[in-house]
């Protein structure tokens, strides 16, 4: 890290390093392989919601996409995600994609508490439990469920999570579970409506425990090279931040979590 900034070599070499030991492959393009093929349309889910001081990195994001291409996956199967897209454009995102990835959201933003636009969400893929939003109605099985983006569902057959290292005030940490639970479905606000209401205990392992993560989720590479111990998710001030200088590799979100969660 050199003045804040990531640096690309040393990135570059992190991921390559990373990759061989978690597959124990013998080089880097046969580390990836591992995963992907050609013929493969991949998601990568990047997380900005602690712009402007923690997010997703553009230089560990296009290291992922090199990775991907050594396996023979093309530009154009490709593709930058994120839940919204007022917040993929205002992270900068969309200006630093490598040419030919595309990018796209399931929602523009979050317009009410309730979250319950179904316009990018398949209709037949949900987690439902029992709890609403403030204002929301027990009774209405659409305020109990939450929809899993058109996205992953639909668009794609393998999902890399590009998550950071960072103190969530609700759940704790926000590194790779957060990152798929409250990035993939709508209806999400009800797991943390206030700082008495707090079920994200409960929601995070329910959403994750539907079959479609399993399947289709299949790497984590978590951006720890800067990290944050305190008053996450959101980062409106340039405090409880350290230069950490790690990068994380698996195919387990519960393992790294649990590991990021101790470091922070």
């Amino acid at each position: 890290v050199v003045q804040g900034k990531h640096q690309r070599e040393p990135v570059s070499q992190m991921m390559s390093k990373g990759m061989m030991e978690l597959t124990g492959a013998p080089s880097a393009t046969d580390a990836w392989r591992f995963f992907f093929e050609p013929g493969d349309v991949v998601g990568i889910k990047v997380n900005p919601v602690g712009q402007p001081y923690l997010i997703s990195a553009p230089e560990v994001m296009q290291a992922i996409v090199a990775g991907l291409e050594s396996a023979g996956v093309k530009r154009t199967n490709i593709w930058a995600y994120d839940r919204y897209e007022a917040e993929f454009r205002s992270g900068g995102f969309a200006n630093w994609l490598p040419d030919g990835v595309r990018w796209t959201s399931a929602t523009v933003r979050s317009v009410n508490g309730l979250q319950l636009d179904m316009d990018r969400y398949d209709r037949d893929m949900y987690m439902e439990m029992a709890l609403v939003a403030k204002g929301g109605d027990p009774t209405n099985a659409h305020h109990r469920r939450s929809y899993v983006a058109n996205f992953i569902s639909k668009q794609v057959n393998k999902v890399v999570t590009l998550g950071v290292v960072k103190h969530h005030q609700s759940a704790g940490a926000t590194i790779a579970l957060k990152n798929i639970s409250h990035g993939f479905v709508n209806n999400v606000a009800r797991s943390h409506v206030s700082s008495s209401n707090n079920a994200c205990g409960m929601f995070i392992p329910t959403v994750v425990d539907l079959p479609v993560f399993r399947q289709k989720v299949v790497l984590h590479v978590i951006d720890g090279i800067m990290a944050a111990y305190h008053g996450g998710p959101g980062r409106k001030v340039g405090r409880y931040l350290w230069e950490h200088k790690t990068m994380y590799f698996a195919t387990d979100p519960v393992a790294v979590d649990t590991v990021g969660l101790s470091v922070i």
